[in-house]
């Protein structure tokens, strides 16, 4: 992978993700370089990730106003965990070859 800049990375990284991890760490740069050095790699597995799992994206179960559908991206992994407070993207289950997360 080349070498980019925070600016370069920061471009491509989704804005509720870049403000989440403003609050968390207050704009610390250290800890921004080292959140942007992890993240770089996830932008890249995003596209093997809907290549392989694109043929679930349109399945839906419904019942009345409930509605289940699958994780789409890698970001949808780190939005679900942060916000459910659960271990989906850490443990890395985006890359089970068995596995769909709805």
């Amino acid at each position: 992978m080349s070498q980019q800049t925070l600016f370069e990375v920061e471009k491509q990284i989704p804005q509720w993700l870049a403000d989440y991890f403003e609050l968390a760490n207050a704009g610390n740069y250290r800890y921004k370089q080292e959140f942007y050095d992890h993240i770089k790699p996830v932008i890249l597995k995003n596209k093997a990730y809907r290549k392989e799992k694109r043929k679930y994206f349109d399945l839906c179960l419904a019942s009345g106003d409930i509605k289940v559908i699958p994780l789409k991206t890698i970001e949808d992994y780190i939005q679900e965990g942060a916000a459910l407070k659960h271990c989906l993207y850490t443990n890395e289950y985006y890359k089970k070859k068995n596995s769909l997360i709805l």
